[in-house]
């Protein structure tokens, strides 16, 4: 076999590519960092272990004093219908004020869609007034020496979810893991890597995931913040300082004062353009222009709110996760787990030549007082 030879000078495609040393970064830059925030902040402030793959629990809320005439009426009707099944919210002795008229009545009966009253206590005479009036209980007024009221009470309500099964495993034969590579051994570094896609997951599933039960295994799936907070869910498109105040009061109006909002960055950028519209430049050398809002602050309660930007949100459609926010009331969300985050190594089999292990976490939400929290949705800019 002749020998090759180089004529001249030799350049570096001159010797065999096996010869050259490659420039090559031991530490392996990822897309994305760890944005796991809300999953961090239960785990942390408001956990409580489960104790089967179903979790219950319940709800009360104070008697409700709101309803609505469903009916129109004349100056002269005495009884007529509310909103139905809310007329258990009455009893006789109510005062009762017409938010439109301002006419405050007296009620003297009460059935489950009707109400029949005593028109005009005070001085605002009494009136016709429209279907869809709302009406608000007052206070009760009783007689003298009167024996008790009726006896009204709330039931408490059942609320549950299930838990999720969530499993991230990876392996390598152990030739793969005996050589040599840049970034370090593959094992450990798949490992690092696995544990943060689990979190992600988690926390995807305690916004998004849906309950289920399935008799098939069975399989159970822990349903997110999506599937438990349906009353207090703002619709958007552009948002403008208003809508953002709307959404803020939906939430504040109830529960504690410990709410956190997440946000996706398209959310985070007009709040913050709202900030940047009164910038102003302090003087000729001043070259840094624009805001990043970390908190907001309603201009109702007075609460101030924390904000977190899910950035991994933000490659979504803005008609799903990339135009959303969500206001969380720690005092009313915890996470459940059933059987906390654990590394299981050694998961190949006995005579495999391999190495493997998993991450695995069964884990569960429980929302209550779904009012206290408050879903954003469809923004676009």
């Amino acid at each position: 076999m002749a020998v090759s030879t180089v004529s001249g000078v030799a350049t570096t495609a001159s010797p065999t590519s096996n010869q050259l040393k490659i420039d090559m970064r031991e530490q392996i830059t990822m897309l994305e960092p760890d944005q796991t925030q809300f999953t961090t902040m239960l785990m942390k402030l408001s956990t409580e272990k489960a104790k089967s793959f179903k979790v219950e629990w319940l709800t009360d809320e104070y008697l409700p004093r709101l309803s609505a005439w469903s009916v129109s009426g004349a100056s002269d009707t005495v009884t007529n219908g509310v909103t139905t099944d809310e007329g258990n919210y009455f009893r006789a002795g109510d005062q009762i004020i017409d938010t439109v008229t301002l006419e405050v009545q007296l009620v003297t009966g009460a059935s489950a869609s009707c109400l029949t009253v005593t028109r005009s206590l005070g001085t605002v005479a009494a009136a016709s007034y429209a279907s869809g009036n709302q009406i608000v209980i007052v206070g009760h007024t009783n007689e003298q020496g009167a024996t008790s009221p009726t006896r009204l009470i709330t039931k408490t309500a059942a609320a549950y979810n299930y838990t999720s099964i969530q499993r991230h495993a990876w392996g390598f034969t152990e030739t793969a893991e005996a050589t040599e590579w840049y970034g370090g051994k593959l094992y450990e570094r798949e490992r690092m890597k696995k544990a943060v896609e689990h979190k992600i997951d988690i926390e995807n599933t305690l916004f998004f995931g849906g309950r289920s039960y399935s008799a098939t295994g069975p399989r159970t799936s822990c349903g997110g913040a999506i599937e438990f907070v349906t009353t207090n869910v703002t619709d958007s498109g552009t948002l403008d300082k208003g809508e953002l105040g709307d959404f803020l009061r939906t939430s504040l109006q109830y529960g504690s004062e410990n709410k956190v909002l997440f946000v996706a960055p398209i959310v985070a950028q007009v709040i913050s353009e709202f900030l940047a519209d009164n910038w102003v430049r302090t003087g000729i050398n001043e070259r840094l222009w624009g805001v990043k809002v970390s908190a907001v602050i309603s201009g109702i309660y007075g609460s101030e709110i924390p904000v977190f930007v899910k950035r991994d949100w933000g490659k979504y459609s803005t008609s799903y996760f990339g135009g959303r926010a969500f206001i969380a009331d720690l005092n009313n969300i915890q996470y459940a787990p059933l059987r906390a985050t654990r590394l299981i190594q050694n998961t190949q089999a006995n005579d495999a030549d391999s190495v493997a292990g998993e991450w695995k976490t069964e884990h569960s939400l429980k929302i209550e007082s779904e009012t206290t929290h408050a879903w954003l949705k469809g923004v676009t800019g």
